[in-house]
């Protein structure tokens, strides 16, 4: 009797714990991509229709919901770096995350941008005058993950 209290006290508070943990986390995750998380943003999210074409190695992964940071200038690209690790957790995204749509995709470009910064979702584009502008972090969070419909 003794054995079979000490196992309750002791494993049942563990797994009812590691049950809490698991569908806590199940809610975090399937919340990330639910529409209904756009508060006043509207469906479209922050930025404007995307006008700015990308690189064509890229056009397949934004439609999928990753998101592209475009920059002409390599001093910004370090910065834009950090952004997109803290965001998407890397800043060296592998196929599978592009693929999934989980990617924060950094390039510097020879191509004449619009602005210093364009970011680019899958139907929206930002344009912003500095890397570290807080409406790239907003536009990333917003557009990461959300394919084109």
């Amino acid at each position: 009797m003794r054995r079979v209290r000490r196992v309750l006290t002791t494993v049942l508070p563990v797994a009812v714990l590691a049950i809490a943990v698991a569908v806590g986390a199940a809610l975090v995750l399937a919340g990330r991509d639910d529409d209904a998380t756009a508060g006043d943003r509207g469906a479209t999210g922050p930025g404007t229709a995307r006008t700015t074409t990308p690189p064509p190695r890229l056009d397949a992964t934004l439609r999928r919901g990753s998101v592209v940071l475009l920059t002409t200038t390599r001093q910004d690209v370090a910065l834009l770096r950090t952004l997109a690790t803290e965001v998407a957790g890397t800043a060296d995204p592998t196929p599978a995350l592009e693929t999934a749509g989980q990617a924060v995709v950094v390039r510097q470009t020879t191509a004449l941008l619009p602005a210093r910064v364009v970011a680019l979702s899958a139907t929206r584009e930002l344009r912003a005058a500095s890397p570290t502008d807080p409406a790239l972090r907003t536009f990333a969070e917003a557009h990461l993950g959300r394919p084109a419909r």
